[in-house]
């Protein structure tokens, strides 16, 4: 490879510019880590989607739990680990105030 800069030209706004980059430094390296960064960001996506559906089928458990009357805010916290404040939170929402 020759260490000699490779011209490129890029149209903005209608004109032509023209950009310096060093010879061997192509789209190739730049294009991997744009696929890695696309797949990072669609396994986020993935993760936060399901972590949406375990919470809220985790919650409707909980809800129809409290709702049977056999257990208090107290034991469904020791039960699953959870503070007696989550677990309240999870219960009784609270309601938006404009």
């Amino acid at each position: 490879m020759s260490d000699e800069p490779v011209r490129t030209g890029v149209l903005y706004l209608g004109r032509q510019v023209r950009r310096v980059r060093p010879a061997g430094v192509g789209r190739t390296m730049s294009d991997i880590r744009v696929q890695q960064a696309r797949e990072h960001d669609r396994a986020a996506d993935q993760a936060r989607m399901s972590l949406a559906s375990h919470l809220a089928q985790r919650d409707a458990l909980i809800r129809s739990l409290y709702a049977e009357g056999t257990w208090s805010y107290s034991q469904l916290a020791r039960a699953m680990n959870l503070t007696p404040e989550l677990i309240a939170k999870i219960i009784r929402p609270q309601q938006r105030t404009r």
